[in-house]
């Protein structure tokens, strides 16, 4: 769920999609990523943990609104 959301807001904000784009390009010269270069990734580090950070609310939001359903109209 998290990486979802993590693509829908970079969909949204296509700045912030290509700055990542050039960031994942400019360490990856080859066709398969090394694990080693993944400590050079600082943008993605950066979106990753704001994305956790913004989904701890979403996910409390669903679970009040299915809680809500549950209560209000199968009860």
């Amino acid at each position: 769920m998290t990486l979802t959301w993590l693509l829908y807001e970079l969909s949204r904000h296509t700045d912030k999609q290509d700055k990542l784009y050039k960031e994942l390009d400019s360490v990856s010269q080859e066709d398969i990523m090394k694990a080693d270069k993944l400590d050079n990734l600082l943008y993605l580090d950066a979106c990753v943990k704001e994305i956790l950070r913004y989904s701890k609310n979403i996910v409390l939001v669903i679970d009040w609104f299915a809680t809500f359903v549950k209560i209000c109209f199968v009860s």
